[in-house]
């Protein structure tokens, strides 16, 4: 039986690269006490709502909505940046969806934010918004490692959106899943910034094992050994993204693995770099990918085929693109 390997944009030898799918792993967490619940007021929600409109905000309401500030009090719905984990908890830990309102950056202390686990009841939305009782957008919110840890782990069965943020200096050693975001559960991830992160593993901006939706979205400056930007192994929908400037020894923009799925609609492309296994842009590895509407540009795969576009053995579709 013939192997069927496409390279487009950029010429040289054929490679691949393993395609083993890694594991997720299940976090627990620890049952808080019930608090009275403090909440933004019916017009912030609703302004909230209507500028992330990307976002299914059906079964949320502005009375189950937590708060992130620069100060806040510990044991109610107002929390520290420092407190964003406890937030995260408190949220998930409440029957129904949750919204978490981050008002200012925060930056990590060596230990990643998690999402999900034992206990975990409802949907959270994790939004950066303005200051207190603003009904306009004022700009994305920062969520900084600072090079010591990764940003997010979205545990299995979770169900998140996040939104208006720029996730950033995240880092994972000992091959591992993402610096910036691991997801394991259903995300969305919608008007955000995912940037400067790094792993020597799988997906140095995002990697993804189950259902993954970006809209709206910047990836840039982010490196792995597979998939700098984005890696995939599972549903992956982007659109209307930018993912740019992302390096990997294979898939410096995105690495679409075995069995994965990848639609990409209106999307530039552009300055990613694969140094070692082919497919600056795209590396797609056995699995179904459609492209409609992109531009898939200057990406470079050094000494291995496929500067823009390398697919081996898979299914693709490719329409109305430039790719130059």
């Amino acid at each position: 039986m013939s192997k069927l390997v496409n390279y487009i944009g950029g010429g040289g030898r054929t490679n691949k690269a393993n395609g083993a799918t890694p594991r997720g792993r299940r976090l627990s967490l620890e049952s808080l006490e019930n608090r009275e619940l403090l909440s933004v007021s019916t017009a912030e929600f609703n302004a909230i709502a209507n500028h992330y409109a990307d976002i299914d905000f059906t079964g949320y309401n502005a009375a189950r909505t937590i708060e992130i500030r620069t100060s806040g009090a510990n044991g109610t719905d107002i929390f520290t940046t420092g407190q964003l984990q406890q937030a995260i908890d408190r949220a998930g830990a409440q029957a129904g969806d949750y919204l978490i309102v981050v008002r200012s950056d925060v930056l990590l202390s060596g230990t990643e934010l998690t999402v999900g686990g034992a206990g975990y009841q409802g949907s959270v939305a994790i939004v950066g918004w303005g200051a207190v009782g603003s009904t306009t957008f004022t700009g994305t919110r920062t969520i900084d490692a600072n090079q010591q840890s990764r940003v997010f782990c979205i545990d299995l069965f979770a169900k998140v959106a996040l939104a208006g943020l720029t996730v950033t200096n995240g880092f994972l050693d000992d091959y591992g899943f993402s610096g910036g975001i691991c997801n394991y559960g259903e995300l969305s991830v919608t008007n955000c910034t995912i940037t400067g992160n790094t792993t020597d593993g799988f997906g140095g901006g995002i990697y993804n094992s189950n259902t993954l939706t970006v809209t709206n979205c910047t990836i840039s400056q982010n490196s792995a050994d597979f998939g700098g930007g984005i890696y995939n192994t599972w549903e992956l929908s982007v659109t209307n993204c930018t993912i740019s400037q992302n390096s990997a020894a294979a898939g410096g923009g995105i690495y679409n693995e075995f069995g994965g799925t990848l639609a990409a609609t209106n999307c530039t492309i552009a300055e990613n770099s694969a140094y070692g296994y082919g497919g600056g842009g795209i590396y797609n590895d056995r699995a179904s990918m459609t492209i409609t509407d992109c531009t898939i540009t200057d990406n470079l795969a050094y000494g291995y085929g496929g500067g823009g576009i390398y697919n081996y053995c898979a299914s693709m579709t490719v329409t109305n693109c430039t790719i130059t």
